[in-house]
C-alpha cells in the first residue's frame, strides 16, 4: 500500500528518483512498473534490501519491470551521492526514527535537484500518542520511533531545510485501525487474530473500490500519515 502517490509526485521518464529509507520498497515496485525512470533505493537494512532484490527479480521474469532499480545499504544522514543528484525523492516514515531529524532533512535537500519534488511522511501525532498509551513496546523497540511531529513542526522544519510547501495529504486511516489492534494484542504477539484479520481488509482495500472510498473518508478524521509534497527552492 503506498504512502506517497505518485501521480503527485510527478515521476517523469528518465527522472532519477531516490526512495531514501526504502524499506520493503513498495514506491519503488510500484513506480519501476511505470516506464523507464531510474529508481535508487536506499535502506539502513540489508535484509530488506535483500528481500526487495527478490521481489524485484520475480517482477523482471515476468516482464512487470519497466524501469532500472538500482539498491545501495546507506544511511538518510550520510548519503552517498552529489549535491542536486536527483529528480524525485520519496521519503516514507523515517524522520521519525532520526535523533538528528533536521540533519537528515538537509541531506536530502542537498541531493535534490533544485526546483524539484520530494514527498515525505510521518505518523501523525495523535496515533502515536494513542499507541504509546495502549502498549509500553510501542516506543520502546529498537530501530523504532524517536520522536512524534505535530504538522506544524513538520512544516516548519521542512521549510527552512529549503523545501516549499505544496500539498499536505492524510492517508492509511486503515493502518490506524490495524496499529491500535497490535498495540492491544501486544506488539511482538505473532498469533494475535484481529490484527491478522484486520491485515486481510488492508489488502482487499487495495482491491475493492468501496473500501478505498470507506478509507479515504476516514482520512479526514483518524489517518496514520501525514504525507508533504514539497519542491526545493534554494
Amino acid at each position: 500500500m503506498l504512502t506517497v502517490k505518485l501521480n503527485l509526485l510527478q515521476i517523469l521518464e528518465n527522472d532519477l528518483v531516490l526512495d531514501a529509507g526504502c524499506g520493503s520498497g513498495r514506491h519503488t515496485m510500484e513506480g519501476s512498473k511505470w516506464h523507464d525512470s531510474k529508481f535508487v533505493a536506499v535502506d539502513s537494512s540489508l535484509s530488506e534490501l535483500k528481500r526487495l532484490k527478490y521481489v524485484l527479480d520475480l517482477m523482471a521474469q515476468k516482464g512487470e519491470l519497466k524501469g532500472n532499480v538500482v539498491l545501495i545499504v546507506g544511511d538518510v544522514l550520510q548519503l552517498p551521492f552529489k549535491d542536486e543528484s536527483f529528480s524525485k525523492i520519496i521519503c516514507t516514515e523515517v524522520l521519525e526514527h532520526l535523533y538528528k531529524d533536521v540533519k537528515g532533512m538537509r541531506e536530502l535537500v542537498r541531493v535534490l535537484k533544485n526546483h524539484e519534488e520530494m514527498a515525505v511522511s510521518v505518523p501523525t501525532p495523535y496515533t502515536e500518542r494513542l499507541f504509546g498509551k495502549i502498549s509500553y513496546e510501542y516506543f520502546r523497540t529498537p530501530g523504532g520511533h524517536v520522536r512524534i511531529y505535530t504538522k506544524k513542526e513538520l512544516l516548519q522544519k521542512l521549510q527552512k531545510s529549503g523545501l516549499k510547501i505544496l500539498y499536505v495529504c492524510r492517508e492509511h486511516a486503515f493502518h490506524s485501525v490495524f496499529w491500535m489492534l497490535k498495540c492491544l494484542s501486544g506488539l511482538k504477539n505473532q498469533k494475535a487474530l484481529i490484527p491478522a484479520f484486520w491485515e486481510k481488509i488492508l489488502v482487499f482495500s487495495l482491491r475493492l473500490k468501496l473500501l478505498k472510498k470507506i478509507e479515504n473518508f476516514w482520512n479526514n478524521l483518524w489517518p496514520k500519515s501525514i504525507v508533504v509534497y514539497t519542491r526545493k527552492e534554494v
